[in-house]
């Protein structure tokens, strides 16, 4: 392939309609039935090729959505296993337990496992944020009936909005 302009990323998206209807079908639900249904929402919806050359690489696009706000992130493969080991560290087999897309090296510029992947790293983030949510050690725990950014950003850093995300084609 030719080399690809870091100014003219290429977006791969899912085909899905991306308004707030369509988020409720990835609704994780933090708090119980009977308490109005407060959540929080994600979606990886798309993912885009970035950089040059060698250091060619797709980053996934994650929306959030939680206590009326709305986000997007910017994130590379590496930092969902980032995530993934963080968390498996700290609250042990619940995490553990949860299917992860393997590493595959020399494979990070392939379309085809970047869209494999898309699919994966979301069902990853529904799961793992449902299965915390119940830990009673975790942050989410203890804000189920009113989920908070604050809650969010305290479990993980991987849901802070970095500097460079002021744009959809941001870097993470």
């Amino acid at each position: 392939g030719g080399l690809i302009s870091p100014l003219s990323p290429t977006l791969y998206t899912t085909g899905l309609i991306r308004d707030d209807e369509s988020m409720s079908t990835f609704n994780i639900s933090l708090a119980s039935p009977s308490s109005g249904g407060c959540g929080v929402w994600v979606q990886v919806p798309s993912y885009v090729l970035r950089g040059a050359s060698s250091s060619t690489h797709y980053e996934y696009e994650v929306q959030v959505i939680m206590a009326g706000e709305r986000w997007t992130l910017l994130r590379r493969y590496k930092r969902f296993r980032e995530l993934h080991l963080t968390m498996k560290n700290k609250y042990g087999s619940p995490v553990a337990a949860l299917p992860f897309p393997p590493r595959h090296f020399f494979s990070k510029t392939s379309e085809s496992l970047a869209r494999k992947r898309r699919k994966l790293l979301e069902d990853y983030l529904q799961r793992l944020l449902d299965v915390c949510s119940e830990l009673q050690c975790c942050p989410l725990n203890s804000c189920r009936p009113n989920p908070s950014k604050l809650a969010l950003l305290e479990f993980s850093a991987f849901f802070r909005k970095g500097v460079f995300e002021s744009s959809k084609y941001g870097t993470s």
